[in-house]
């Protein structure tokens, strides 16, 4: 007899609750860590670093033969080196340029004997590796150049003594003439407009002031008649007015760079004029203060430097207001041809060598006997700023970057 089939019904498995094993999991993981201890703290942030202010040099760059002298004007212009130029052999000028690092110097040399022709020499110094970066030699003859202010192209007469008359346009960085301006005989003194879109030239031979477009490379205008031949001479930011060495007056004129018109002729009182034989003049100095509120000018025969206040031009003459005795004792000969006025206006210096304090009148110190001197500022050992030998105005304050922080 077959037993009846049994009917198995199967063991019910209980299907898990989808939360409580969220909850169990959790349980585990918190009971874990429990166990285990606090998770490590992060480490704490690096400090940020900051980076050290950049260190800025006030140098005077003063050319002498054989040699460049630098000068400290953060320490009352302490002699830091001495650059050793060879080649160097009676400077005519100086310009630099901050963005290229370059030092130009035009000079006679020995007037091209050795070449068997007229010519005169312009060097080219590489201020950061300090070496001669390339030396050119120029016919007729060199004198007082400026470098446009992107430092791409320099102007320079073709010298004083020549009568080609001539201005070259030559590229800064390989020195090839590029082109010749005529304008007249014995080419002598050279100012870029503050932006570079007019270069201001003057002939001793000649009593007007040629303005050239650098665009064309032409005259466009001239301003004068002068009283004489010009010799130094310094314009304003504005481009409005000139303050103009000439000869045969101890003293200056003040020109309309306008209007074309000379305004004023500013004699020197109190002190005597000379007549002096050609190619001396007793005024061979003239600079503007760079918030151009006064002129100062050199007087050759009676050695002293003489102040203006030119605060009422261009209506009103310039004032004398004061005069400084500049003679250098042990060296009675020494005259002063040369003047310039630091880029923030605290510190006078003259081709004696003598540096002045504007505000109190006094000589502080004295570096070498020069009229080749130029203002560069360095930043961390590279040029930032260039100042140009001419005593230009700059119609206003400079900036914190341009203030020496010592005599």
């Amino acid at each position: 007899m077959i037993a009846p089939t049994q009917v198995v019904t199967p063991t019910e498995v209980p299907v898990p609750n989808p939360r409580r094993a969220s909850f169990r999991c959790l349980l585990v993981l918190a009971l874990a860590s429990l166990a285990c201890g606090p998770p490590p703290a992060s480490p704490p942030p690096e400090p940020a670093v900051e980076s050290p202010p950049p260190v800025r040099d006030h140098f005077k760059y003063v050319a002498v033969d054989g040699a460049i002298h630098v000068h400290d004007m953060n320490d009352r212009h302490r002699h830091v080196k001495t650059l050793h130029v060879p080649e160097l052999k009676k400077p005519r000028g100086i310009a630099a340029h901050a963005g290229t690092a370059r030092l130009y110097l035009p000079f006679w040399g020995d007037r091209g004997r050795k070449l068997g022709r007229r010519v005169g020499y312009v060097l080219c110094y590489d201020l950061v590796r300090e070496r001669v970066a390339w030396l050119r030699d120029y016919e007729p003859s060199i004198d007082s150049l400026e470098v446009t202010p992107d430092g791409t192209t320099l102007y320079m007469p073709s010298g004083e003594e020549r009568d080609e008359g001539d201005w070259l346009v030559i590229d800064a960085a390989t020195g090839d003439v590029v082109e010749r301006i005529p304008v007249h005989a014995g080419a002598h003194n050279t100012i870029m407009s503050p932006g570079g879109e007019r270069v201001y030239m003057t002939c001793i031979k000649s009593n007007q002031m040629y303005v050239g477009d650098t665009r064309t490379n032409e005259v466009i205008r001239t301003i004068g008649p002068f009283g004489s031949g010009i010799r130094p001479f310094a314009i304003n930011r504005a481009e409005t007015l000139a303050v103009v060495n000439v000869d045969f007056l101890s003293g200056f004129e003040v020109a309309d760079l306008v209007s074309g018109k000379v305004l004023h002729r500013v004699q020197v009182e109190g002190y005597p004029w000379v007549d002096p034989k050609l190619p001396r003049t007793q005024s061979h100095g003239v600079t503007m203060t760079p918030d151009e509120r006064e002129v100062w000018v050199v007087d050759d025969h009676n050695r002293h430097v003489h102040v203006f206040d030119i605060t009422g031009l261009p209506e009103q003459a310039p004032v004398q207001v004061a005069s400084i005795d500049v003679k250098v004792r042990r060296k009675p000969k020494i005259s002063p041809k040369w003047i310039n006025v630091s880029r923030d206006g605290r510190l006078v210096h003259v081709s004696t060598g003598a540096i002045i304090d504007r505000a109190t009148r006094k000589i502080l110190t004295r570096v070498a006997q020069s009229r080749y001197f130029v203002e560069i500022v360095f930043e961390n050992g590279r040029p930032v700023e260039a100042f140009s030998r001419y005593g230009n105005g700059h119609g206003a304050p400079p900036p914190a970057s341009a203030t020496t922080t010592g005599e």
